[in-house]
């Protein structure tokens, strides 16, 4: 009995389990665009929530001098009227992205889902500052969207590029 389980440990130990990609695929140029705008009815089914939409745009860059990276920029609208966004580079970490903002700034975590979605995990890094406005000017107000009872980790959902076309970044 003893030498059959350690047979079975032996072979469940060297069966391979397939390797999720990240969200966006390491090819020059890959992208994505997902995006949620939470109803009313989800809204009020959990009214901790802060966020009322969220949007993502990634997309993989290789330019050439064996350091390629990716590149995001994420935007999100809140209940009290604030609108923020954070464009910067993400890391792999095996299936996840570990999006992150220069300068202490936070960050979220993206994985992907079924269907094409992504999971934004917020809760991850534990806070991401959003610059209200359209980049880093000087005096721009900044905010830190922090995790709370109903504002930890948002699914988005696979959206036309279009959609995503301001939030990408230029660079």
């Amino acid at each position: 009995m003893k030498r059959l389980m350690l047979s079975i440990l032996a072979t469940l130990a060297c069966t391979a389990v397939p390797a999720q990609e990240p969200a966006v695929a390491a090819r020059d140029g890959e992208s994505g665009c997902w995006r949620r705008d939470y109803d009313p009815a989800h809204l009020a089914a959990h009214p901790d929530q802060q966020v009322t939409a969220m949007a993502l745009a990634i997309v993989y860059r290789d330019r050439g001098d064996g350091l390629p990276y990716y590149a995001y920029g994420l935007e999100a609208s809140l209940r009290d009227g604030w609108r923020g966004m954070a464009q910067s580079t993400c890391h792999p970490y095996g299936a996840v992205l570990r999006c992150s903002v220069d300068c202490d700034g936070g960050g979220v975590d993206v994985s992907r889902r079924g269907n094409g979605d992504v999971l934004v995990d917020l809760e991850a890094v534990g806070y991401i500052v959003l610059t209200g406005g359209c980049g880093a000017e000087e005096g721009e107000e900044t905010f830190e969207l922090t995790p709370g009872k109903d504002d930890r980790q948002f699914l988005l959902h696979a959206a036309d590029a279009k959609l995503c076309r301001g939030l990408m970044p230029d660079w």
